[in-house]
């Protein structure tokens, strides 16, 4: 679930956290509608797990679809957006594309 896995993952246990994200993941991008922001919270969560645990690319292949969606649905002020478009710079910095990086880093200000 959503909120185990959260909860191991601001512990620091990313590898810990992602069974239960992916676990949690999997039901809502079956049962939600695609314009229901919660199936793209929950894959955004998941990303950042991703990125803790090295898979760069797959991380960024969740973000690119869900910090949209979170954008759209929550509006450019709300922390649930800021906290997507973080989460594309943490996988960027991570990554080692400081450009990319920056792209969004510029949106959090």
């Amino acid at each position: 679930e959503t909120g185990s896995g959260r909860i191991r993952l601001r512990l620091g246990g990313a590898e810990e956290a992602v069974p239960y994200l992916e676990e949690a993941h999997r039901p809502r991008q079956e049962a939600l509608p695609w314009t229901r922001w919660e199936r793209h919270k929950t894959a955004s969560i998941l990303g950042e797990a991703l990125i803790h645990v090295g898979e760069c690319e797959r991380a960024e292949r969740l973000l690119e679809v869900s910090v949209p969606e979170i954008a759209a649905a929550r509006g450019s002020g709300h922390y649930r957006t800021a906290q997507a478009w973080q989460r594309l710079v943490d996988l960027y910095e991570a990554w080692g594309k400081p450009n990319e990086a920056q792209v969004w880093r510029a949106r959090l200000r």
